[in-house]
């Protein structure tokens, strides 16, 4: 794919569904919809479920804060201006189904933190 092909394509970064960062930061979603600290990986998980054609750019750097590393342009209609998915149909429709992915995992696995006290074991003498 080059880039002329995906330039009419939408762009996502993950700040947009950061429940971590405020409007102006660049959050797109409101805060109870948006994910804490979305990772590109899971976004690129949550569009293959969604069976939408993407193509991931880690290199690339969100303008308000060149930190933010990584994004991913995401094709949502043909040639005929048929959404891929029915329910998809523009980019705020995309930000959400993403987001509601992303917590739907997220709410499977146990957190990270709990797997892993990191602290000395105590020995029973």
């Amino acid at each position: 794919m080059g880039d002329l092909e995906t330039r009419k394509w939408h762009t996502f970064y993950p700040v947009y569904i950061n429940a971590k960062k405020t409007q102006s930061e660049g959050r797109r979603v409101s805060k109870p919809k948006a994910v804490d600290n979305p990772t590109l990986n899971d976004i690129t998980a949550a569009l293959r479920k969604l069976t939408l054609q993407f193509k991931e750019e880690p290199n690339k750097a969100y303008s308000r804060d060149f930190t933010l590393r990584g994004r991913v342009k995401v094709r949502l209609i043909d040639e005929n201006k048929t959404p891929y998915v029915a329910t998809i149909k523009n980019k705020k429709q995309l930000l959400l189904e993403v987001a509601k992915l992303i917590q739907a995992v997220k709410k499977t696995q146990p957190a990270a933190s709990s797997q892993n006290t990191g602290g000395k074991k105590k020995r029973n003498k």
